[in-house]
């Protein structure tokens, strides 16, 4: 199988005591289930900042948000680098739906109105 690039993040442990957040990318011809790391790239590294540097600053109760957003970012600049066009995650429904209803809860229109453009179907 050609595969141009494949780009995801790894989950971070957050039992780990120094979490960073990681892209990993993959070029070149891949056979189907096989991925090999060649680039781990920290926060660090895309922000100049590190989680811990954030939770020192913010706090523990909205290190999500900036990790979420972070991991997203890094997605896109990964695949702008790899010229990728399309990034599967493993989110499914109940995540879709649990982002929607905190952004009701805080009142957050804008991120409403940017939850529309989600795929969820496989393209014809």
């Amino acid at each position: 199988m050609r595969n141009k690039a494949r780009v995801w993040i790894e989950e971070q442990d957050l039992r780990n005591e120094n979490p960073e957040g990681m892209m990993k990318t993959q070029e070149g011809d891949v056979p189907e289930g096989e991925v090999d790391a060649h680039k781990v790239v920290s926060y660090e590294e895309l922000y100049g900042w590190t989680m811990d540097r954030i939770v020192q600053q913010t706090g523990r109760r909205s290190n999500c948000t900036f990790c979420g957003v972070f991991r997203r970012q890094a997605l896109d600049r990964g695949a702008a680098l790899l010229e990728v066009d399309k990034i599967v995650t493993g989110h499914n429904a109940d995540d879709i739906a649990e982002t929607v209803l905190m952004n009701i809860m805080r009142g957050d229109v804008a991120r409403l109105q940017r939850c529309t453009a989600i795929v969820t179907v496989r393209d014809a």
